[in-house]
C-alpha cells in the first residue's frame, strides 16, 4: 500500500547556513528504506534550504514502516555549498505522526567534522501525535454539455457530521494534463482526515485559471477506502456550470449528498498502489526504493495547454456551430507584427455563446467549408474566437442592466487585496484562509505561492501592493524578526491590519501587543472555521480601502 510523507527541512538562521548544492534523503524504516530520494521541488520556496527557510517536500513510497533514522545530504555543488541544518520533520499521515530527527551540524568539507552526509536519529521526546490520516477514492464526472471541460485547476473539500478534510487540490500539475475534459471520468485517491464514515457534504471548485476555465460538472462519487471493510459511495449531483460567466457566476459549489436510491451499494476495496518512479520537476527518474513525487499545482502550466494539437482544438468545436464566411469578420482579427493572423484558443463556453447568437450549422456542411488540414483549422479556430469576443461584449451590455446586488458585491470585493503575514507554526489554517478568500474572488499575497528572489524584497512589495493584512497572532510570530519587520512596515505603509488569533487564549505583548491593542481580532481557536471565516468576511468589508 503507498504511503505519503511529508518532509519538512529546516535550514539554521544562522548567517551563511544556506546552500545551493543538491540536497539528497534516505528514510530508513522497520521494513525498507526508500533509497537515495533527490529533495528537488520545494512546496514553500522557489530556491530550496535558504538561510532561516522551512522546505517542505512530499513523497509517495511504498510502505517502510515507521521511521527509524534519515541519512541526509548534499554534492558539495554550487558556489556556497557549505549548509547549516537544524533539523528534519517528517510526516507520515498514514500513522497519524510527526517524527522529528534533531541536527544542527554544518555539511560541509571545511567546517564542523567536514562530512557531506549525517546519519539522524528521531529525539524520543520530539514526535507529535495526531490523528492517522484515510485514504478516499474521488471519482469526478464532467458533464457531456458543449465545452464543459475545464483547465482550471480543481479544488475539493470534504464535510463529515463534525470534522472536515480542508481543502486540497484534486491533482498535481505533473498529473493535470488530461484531466476533467467533456464527458469524462477522473479518479483521484487522496489521503485526507478521517472525517467519519458519513460524508454530509462537499465543496468543490476551481482557480478560475487557464484559457478554458469556465467547467460543467455533473456529479461527484466519494467513498472511503477501507481494506477488507465494506464501504459506501456517496454521490453529490452538480449538473451546473461553475464560471464566472454562466449561471449565477459561481466557481465553488457546495453539493450535498442525496442518500437513499442515490448511495452506490456498499462493496469491499483494496487500497491502491503505486509504481516505481520518482518525478522530478517535468521529468522522470528511477532510484532503488519505490518513490514519487508530487508537486503541488501552485501555477497553471501554459505549455500543457499549448500542447493540444489544432485537431484537437477542431474536435472541441461541436456539431452546432456558426463559421462566420464574410470579409469584415476576417478583417476583425487581430493580427501580429507581421500581419499573419494570431492563433487562439476556444474559451469553454464559447459554443454556447455561438449557439444563441448564430444560426447552427451542420457539421456536415462545416467540414465541406472548411478543409480539415492545420493551416485551415488555425485560421477558422480564430474566425470563430473573434465572433465569441464580440458576441461576449453584446451580451455583457444586455446583462449590465440585470445586474443583481450580490453579483455588484462580488465585483468589488473581488477587486479587493489581501496579504497574510504569518508564522510558519500556524501555516495550516492560513493556507485554508488563503484557499477559501482565493475562491471568494479576492486577489491574496501568500509567500507559500508568492515568495520567490529576495525575502525582504517580497515582503516589501507585497506590502505596498496589499489594501489589507491579515496578521497571525501567535507567541512565535511575536518572536520573529521578519514577521515584525513585515507588520511594522505595514504599519508605515498606513495599511489597513486585521488581527487573527491563531494561537489558543493568546494575550500578545511586547511589539504585536502595542500594533493590535485597538484592533477587533477574529479568534480561529473557538467555534466553528466558516463561522470564523465569514465575520472576517464582515470585517474585512466593515471599512474603507487606505490604499
Amino acid at each position: 500500500i503507498a504511503t505519503t510523507y511529508k518532509i519538512s527541512v529546516i535550514t539554521s538562521n544562522e548567517f551563511g547556513s544556506g546552500t545551493n548544492a543538491n540536497v539528497y534523503i534516505i528514510i530508513f524504516g522497520e521494513n525498507n528504506d526508500t533509497g537515495k530520494v533527490p529533495l528537488v521541488t520545494s512546496k514553500t520556496y522557489s530556491d530550496p534550504f535558504d538561510r532561516d527557510h522551512t522546505d517542505v517536500f512530499e513523497i509517495e513510497a511504498m510502505d517502510i514502516g515507521e521511521p527509524k533514522k534519515i541519512k541526509i545530504g548534499h554534492d558539495d555543488s554550487g558556489f556556497r555549498p557549505d549548509w547549516l541544518l537544524e533539523r528534519v520533520e517528517i510526516d507520515v499521515p498514514k500513522f497519524g505522526r510527526i517524527w522529528i530527527f534533531p541536527c544542527g551540524k554544518w555539511l560541509s568539507t571545511s567546517k564542523g567534522d567536514c562530512q557531506l552526509e549525517v546519519e539522524l536519529y528521531p529525539q524520543s521526546m520530539a514526535t507529535e501525535a495526531y490523528k492517522p490520516y484515510v485514504p478516499y477514492e474521488i471519482k469526478v464526472f464532467t458533464s457531456k454539455v458543449s465545452g464543459a471541460g475545464t483547465d482550471a485547476n480543481v479544488h475539493i473539500e470534504i464535510y463529515g457530521v463534525e470534522k472536515t478534510t480542508g481543502q486540497v487540490m484534486l491533482c498535481g500539475k505533473t498529473n493535470r494534463k488530461g484531466k476533467f475534459r467533456t464527458d469524462s471520468v477522473d479518479t483521484f485517491v487522496l489521503e485526507l482526515e478521517d472525517v467519519g464514515k458519513d460524508i454530509e457534504k462537499i465543496r468543490i471548485g476551481h482557480d478560475n485559471r487557464g484559457f478554458g476555465a469556465s467547467w460543467h460538472l455533473d456529479h461527484v462519487e466519494i467513498r472511503r477506502l477501507d481494506k477488507n471493510q465494506k464501504t459506501k459511495t456517496f454521490i453529490f449531483p452538480c449538473r451546473r456550470w461553475l464560471a464566472k460567466g454562466e449561471d449565477d457566476g459561481s466557481i465553488v459549489r457546495d453539493l450535498l449528498s442525496e442518500k437513499g436510491q442515490l448511495q452506490v451499494p456498499e462493496r469491499y476495496d483494496e487500497c491502491p498502489k503505486t509504481n516505481n518512479q520518482v518525478e522530478v520537476g517535468g521529468g522522470t527518474c528511477d532510484f532503488n526504493g519505490n518513490v514519487r513525487f508530487h508537486d503541488q499545482p501552485f501555477k497553471h502550466k501554459t505549455s500543457e495547454i499549448l500542447e493540444q494539437t489544432v485537431e484537437d482544438v477542431y474536435k472541441d468545436i461541436q456539431e452546432s456551430v456558426s463559421i462566420p464566411q464574410t470579409d469584415s469578420m476576417i478583417a476583425c482579427m487581430p493580427t501580429n507584427h507581421a500581419g499573419h493572423s494570431s492563433h487562439f484558443s476556444l474559451s469553454s463556453s464559447s459554443s454556447s455563446l455561438l449557439e444563441q447568437s448564430r444560426a447552427p450549422m451542420p457539421l456536415a456542411q462545416l467540414t465541406q467549408s472548411v478543409p480539415l488540414d492545420p493551416k485551415s483549422v488555425r485560421k477558422h479556430v480564430a474566425i470563430v474566437h473573434t465572433n465569441f469576443c464580440l458576441g461576449l461584449c453584446r451580451r455583457s451590455q444586455q446583462n449590465q442592466s440585470r445586474a443583481t446586488q450580490s453579483d455588484q458585491h462580488h465585483t468589488s470585493t473581488s477587486k479587493r487585496r489581501l496579504m497574510i503575514s504569518y508564522n510558519w507554526d500556524s501555516q495550516t489554517i492560513c493556507k485554508k484562509i488563503y484557499d477559501r478568500l482565493q475562491s471568494d474572488g479576492y486577489t491574496v499575497w501568500f509567500d507559500v505561492q508568492n515568495m520567490h528572489g529576495c525575502i525582504y524584497t517580497a515582503m516589501a512589495k507585497a506590502v505596498e501592493q496589499s489594501q489589507i493584512v491579515l496578521f497571525g497572532m501567535t507567541e512565535k510570530y511575536r518572536q520573529s524578526d521578519n514577521c515584525r519587520k513585515e507588520l511594522t512596515y505595514a504599519c508605515k505603509q498606513r495599511k489597513r491590519l486585521i488581527p487573527l488569533r491563531l494561537q489558543e487564549k493568546y494575550d500578545p505583548n511586547g511589539w504585536l501587543g502595542l500594533i493590535s491593542a485597538e484592533l477587533l481580532y477574529i479568534d480561529f481557536t473557538k467555534r466553528d472555521f466558516d463561522i470564523n471565516y465569514r465575520n472576517l468576511l464582515k470585517e474585512i468589508e466593515s471599512g474603507e480601502n487606505v490604499v
